[in-house]
C-alpha cells in the first residue's frame, strides 16, 4: 500500500478554502454567516399538524367522531389508546433520571502511558 502524499499546512488550507460556483466550500462547509437554506421554508408546504388542525376546524363533527373512536378503543382494553388519552388529558409522565450522590472518578490515560 502506498502512503498518501503529505500536504503542507498552506496546501491543506488552500484545498479547504476552495469554493464552488454558489460560494460553498468544496469540502462541504458553508461560509460563516451563510445559510444552508437561504429561501427558508417553502410558502405552500404544509405540515401534518397544520393540515389536521384546518380539517378539524372545518368539520367539528369529525373531531367528535375521532374522540368517540379512541375512547371506544380504550374502553375495550386497547392500552395504547388509553395511554394516548391519558397523555393528552393528564400530560406525559416526565422521565425520571436517577443517580447517586456518590462522586465518580474517571481516569483517562493516553495509549503510550498505559504501561506505566
Amino acid at each position: 500500500m502506498i502512503a498518501p502524499a503529505k500536504m503542507t499546512r498552506d496546501e491543506q488550507k488552500s484545498v479547504d478554502m476552495q469554493r464552488d460556483n454558489k460560494g460553498r466550500f468544496t469540502t462541504g462547509r458553508w461560509k460563516p454567516g451563510q445559510s444552508g437554506n437561504p429561501k427558508g421554508r417553502p410558502p405552500n408546504k404544509k405540515y401534518i399538524s397544520e393540515a389536521l388542525r384546518e380539517l378539524l376546524e372545518s368539520d367539528p363533527e369529525l373531531l367528535k367522531e375521532l374522540i368517540k373512536a379512541i375512547t371506544g378503543k380504550a374502553k375495550k382494553g386497547d392500552v395504547p389508546a388509553f395511554k394516548e388519552i391519558s397523555d393528552r388529558v393528564e400530560g406525559k409522565v416526565a422521565d425520571k433520571i436517577e443517580g447517586t450522590d456518590t462522586p465518580v472518578t474517571i481516569i483517562l490515560k493516553r495509549a503510550e502511558d498505559r504501561d506505566a
